[in-house]
């Protein structure tokens, strides 16, 4: 569509000479320009802002509580487990691993969220068993082949 006066009003570009259309180089964005000025109040008058949250806490606003708590003491992720699951070397650790994770949860000494987290660990872990035991069968089988394709040997 060409550029002409009804598509091309105070707030739109135009298209310049070189055919581009958009803000000029350098021309800072209103959004920009905005975030920046909030960030300068915000550095500015920071104390004054806590302050007045802190007061509206100690006043009762639960709101400002939370978000004092939140922002102050945020909840912690990744913490160390309690839970000390056996070294997985074999399908039996596996077994018991998921047996000290059952029991942990159901003790309350770790999360749902922890107890999957292990869980899928131990998960892991039989995978990689299950495919070293895999290769180990495949190995063995084909030494059996290789055995049973040179034939029955006579002895005379």
């Amino acid at each position: 569509m060409p550029v002409n006066e009804q598509t091309a009003g105070p707030d739109r570009a135009t298209a310049s000479a070189s055919g581009r259309s958009g803000r000029p180089k350098g021309m800072r964005s209103k959004l920009r320009e905005l975030l920046e000025r909030s960030d300068e109040f915000l550095v500015r008058d920071w104390e004054d802002i806590y302050n007045t949250v802190r007061d509206a806490a100690i006043g009762g606003d639960m709101s400002a509580a939370r978000l004092l708590f939140e922002r102050g003491w945020p909840v912690r992720k990744g913490r160390p487990c309690a839970v000390q699951i056996p070294t997985i070397r074999g399908l039996d650790d596996a077994r018991e691993a998921v047996a000290v994770i059952s029991t942990a949860l159901g003790e309350g000494t770790v999360t749902l969220e922890e107890a999957k987290a292990l869980a899928d660990i131990v998960a892991q872990a039989k995978s990689v068993l299950e495919e070293s035991e895999a290769e180990k069968l495949a190995v063995e089988l084909a030494a059996i082949r290789e055995k049973l394709s040179r034939g029955p040997r006579l002895v005379a």
